[in-house]
């Protein structure tokens, strides 16, 4: 629907930015309860399906046949396909520097200590790495209190005097 929106805007002012993405297909839904109300929403769907059809076909130029095709099934698009298919008319990338974020690094970004015992979940190697409750209380863990207790710095208690 989102690709259908953006090629029914007016003429000359629809624009594309170089990292999007731009998917079209045919309407989807699901139909429940009796057989006749399934009926009547399958009926309904597939007149959205000729109706958006016969639409695109008259913004792209495109035959209905040839939409229909293309919408059968999940159709992706980048910019650039999507501007000779005709659902846009620009694609904004003058190549001025900052204009647009350039697109995505395709490395992972680095890895946590964290992340490195969760990934290979299941395995001893993991298991044995991972704090339990008894390694825990074992180094010296007080359970969330407060204060210096947790860096091992114990104040001096202050003797209690009754008045």
């Amino acid at each position: 629907m989102g690709a259908f929106l953006l090629a029914s805007g007016t003429k000359g002012k629809r624009f594309c930015m170089p990292n999007a993405r731009v998917m079209i297909h045919q309407p989807l839904g699901t139909a429940g309860g009796k057989t006749t109300e399934m009926g009547l929403q399958i009926r309904e769907m597939m007149y959205h399906r000729v109706k958006m059809n016969k639409i695109l076909s008259r913004i792209t130029g495109k035959s209905e046949q040839q939409i229909e095709a293309d919408t059968d099934r999940d159709n992706f698009m980048n910019p650039w396909e999507a501007k000779e298919y005709g659902l846009v008319d620009a694609v904004i990338d003058d190549g001025k520097p900052g204009l647009v974020a350039p697109i995505a690094d395709s490395t992972p970004p680095p890895k946590t200590r964290v992340w490195d015992f969760w990934k290979i979940e299941g395995s001893r190697k993991a298991k044995q790495n991972l704090p339990s409750e008894q390694k825990l209380f074992q180094d010296g863990y007080q359970g969330g209190k407060g204060g210096d207790e947790e860096k091992g710095e114990e104040k001096p208690k202050e003797a209690t005097t009754s008045v």
